[in-house]
């Protein structure tokens, strides 16, 4: 996608463009606000908002076709727009967007196909130095240094080429440039020295600070410089941060310079240093660097310190993306236009009742319920079983959908023996994905951010609020969310729901292996990322570890038998007490070998299986990793580390959590434990 950057201050503005992916602003590792690495150096997605492209549609128009009804940037998803509505965050919700296209002008490649059609960006971090000279400034002092340099030393006047000259040099390199070695050089040159202009490129600093209420800054350098170092008896009031932040500059008119030694390699080799008053600080001890920042009331009127504390930008501390997905199920068509759904919309969004909407502005109340869907907010269990059980409905496999086609395997009986009822290859499906919010330092389950309840997180020393932010600026009057829709294949697995049944009975009448789900159970109460109604009960549990254990080692077997990357292969877990027992592992266009790949493997599926159970008894952490009693991310895992069982984060739904090779493979109490051949 083509982002529009921009960067204001009193004196001048900074506009350019930067050419990068489209799902970049909206996927399962980045999004709105999000800090985003490329060769330019890094940038923030700004709030949907203020893009250019929804500024330039008023009233959201987003091109209409010659039809007035059809809106080729909206995205017919009327499922996942119902329930993002009835959660009560978006009551105004009218439509989903799709992203703008990535196009450039083919004329000049530097610049957008359409400028109307970007999203907006700004550079961050804001502070940038100088590998030469070692001067370190903030973009916008860099900016104007630049301008000024030009139209004084060169009599350059035309913005364009001031700009074009900041960013880029004889290789088109999108860094700015250091206006100090730049300025020597064009001195240099008048005393008669022959040696050509230097353009040296600007680095941009590792280091920002994050909260655990959702806001980012970059740090304020001169004031490091005057951190002061905290007594023990105040550590613990400023959640064990050793220093703090000095009130004042270290002077008047600061001039910092970013300094490395090629001597030191860590932090200490890293001086901040005034050149107007001389004063300098390394970096020794900047992790325990913390940032108060005012106060936060919980519901219950529980008053929180806010603090922030410094992290490096590529952490995944600084950004966990929150996805509403959205596997497309055939809805009964429509006969309202387009103008009377967003009548309905809009009166039932002030509270209006379906049936009161029916009798005032004289529709069918089929009509209206329609529009509206369930009318109230589904958790997401409630919201999968209407594509699982759809997915299972037999006199469905024979509509004829471009958007989702599906068609039944005859499986043999060895697989019947290990569990399997069914197996559904789907050769097309489309998923919608859309960014609802973020959180920073941990990431929090979609129905705790649905739920809208107060949850806290471990912050140094004391528990503090962990707060979501949204992808707009008023998440409550927004009439759009951006989403992104991703077509592909799939395999669609059911288990026999006896056999599964019988198995859990088993499983949780041995002392051992219920003692493990128990401790599993009670670590899920404890824990704050994790919402306490996630699992029903201990069956619940336990069938989640099992189904969400194999999905992960038939994702592992697929990137070593067909060469797919972990990261190209997705899950879709569908499971409950009593009622789902299934599976889907997918894949998307556009990643390595989505075209026909995976359903292949799904005709052949005992192999795989097979392949999948060997490579999963043969763990390299062995027997450490196996006699676990607690890995990952609030000991949530048991049998399970990278060698094993963990794949990419952005391919697993539960954040590489509830995964246990012993559920499957254990010899005394494995679900597969005797199937081999």
């Amino acid at each position: 996608m083509i982002k529009y950057s921009k960067k204001n201050n009193s004196q001048s503005t900074i506009k350019r463009y930067i050419h990068t992916q489209t799902r970049k602003s909206i996927s399962t590792s980045a999004g709105i606000q999000a800090i985003i690495e490329s060769p330019v150096g890094a940038y923030k997605v700004d709030y949907l908002d203020r893009w250019k492209f929804f500024q330039n549609n008023p009233p959201y128009n987003f091109l209409l076709t010659d039809d007035d009804e059809n809106y080729i940037f909206e995205i017919k998803e009327t499922r996942l727009l119902n329930r993002l509505r009835a959660t009560g965050i978006f009551p105004k919700l009218q439509r989903i967007i799709q992203v703008p296209p990535n196009a450039q002008n083919e004329i000049n490649r530097l610049l957008p196909a359409n400028e109307n059609l970007v999203g907006r960006v700004e550079f961050f971090p804001t502070w940038y130095f100088c590998e030469k000279c070692e001067r370190f400034k903030t973009i916008n002092e860099w900016w104007v240094g630049w301008k000024d340099v030009l139209q004084n030393e060169e009599g350059i006047t035309d913005p364009d080429r001031i700009r074009k000259g900041f960013f880029y040099d004889s290789k088109l390199s999108g860094r700015p440039n250091c206006y100090c070695c730049y300025k020597d050089a064009l001195k240099s040159k008048k005393k008669g020295n022959s040696k050509s202009r230097v353009r040296r490129k600007l680095e941009q600093v590792r280091f920002v600070l994050v909260s655990h209420i959702g806001d980012i800054e970059d740090i304020d350098w001169p004031k490091w410089i005057t951190a002061q170092r905290l007594k023990n008896e105040e550590v613990e009031g400023n959640l064990g941060g050793k220093y703090v932040l000095g009130q004042d500059n270290c002077c008047s008119k600061p001039s910092l310079k970013y300094i490395r030694s090629t001597k030191l390699s860590d932090l200490v080799g890293i001086t901040i240093q005034c050149e107007s008053c001389s004063n300098k600080r390394t970096l020794g001890g900047f992790f325990n660097l913390r940032k108060r920042k005012g106060t936060i009331t919980d519901s219950q009127k529980k008053s929180y310190p806010v603090n922030f504390k410094p992290l490096i930008r590529t952490s995944n501390s600084v950004y966990y993306p929150i996805i509403m997905n959205s596997l497309f199920i055939p809805q009964p068509e429509n006969k309202l236009s387009h103008t009377d759904t967003l009548t309905i919309r809009n009166a039932w969004s002030r509270g209006v009742s379906p049936g009161d909407i029916a009798v005032t502005l004289k529709y069918d109340l089929k009509d209206v319920s329609q529009v509206l869907g369930e009318g109230k907010f589904l958790t997401e269990m409630e919201f999968r079983k209407n594509e699982y059980e759809y997915l299972l409905n037999r006199d469905n496999h024979n509509l004829e959908n471009r958007d989702l086609v599906v068609e039944e395997i005859i499986i043999n009986n060895d697989l019947k023996s290990c569990g399997f009822e069914r197996i559904i290859k789907i050769k097309r499906l489309k998923l919608t994905s859309v960014q609802t919010g973020y959180t920073r330092l941990s990431p929090m389950d979609r129905d705790v951010f649905l739920s809208k309840e107060d949850k806290t997180i471990q912050f140094d020393n004391i528990k503090v609020p962990l707060k979501p932010k949204y992808t707009v600026t008023n998440h409550a009057e927004t009439e759009f969310l951006a989403g992104v829709e991703s077509f592909g294949e799939g395999i669609f697995l059911k288990w026999d729901d006896k056999m599964i049944d019988c198995f859990i009975s088993e499983y949780l009448r041995n002392e051992k292996t219920k003692s493990k789900i128990q401790t599993l159970w009670d670590r899920v109460q404890i824990n704050e990322m994790i919402d306490k109604k996630k699992f029903k009960d201990l069956t619940h549990l336990t069938k989640f570890l099992l189904i969400h254990s194999f999905s992960h080692i038939i994702i592992k077997e697929l990137e070593f038998i067909c060469g797919y990357p972990s990261s190209s292969v997705a899950e879709r877990i569908y499971c409950d007490t009593d009622n789902m027992s299934g599976l889907l592992i997918y894949t998307i266009a556009g990643s390595e070998g989505s075209f026909g790949g995976l359903i292949k493997q799904s005709e052949n599926f005992k192999n795989l299986l097979l392949s999948a159970l060997l490579r999963a008894r043969d763990c390299n952490s062995d027997p450490i990793c196996f006699e676990s009693d607690g890995q990952g991310i609030g000991g949530f895992n048991f049998a399970a580390c990278y060698s094993c069982l963990l794949i990419s984060e952005i391919s697993c739904e539960g954040f590489n959590s509830f995964l246990d090779r012993g559920i499957l493979i254990d010899e005394n109490n494995g679900f597969l434990k005797g199937w081999k051949e």
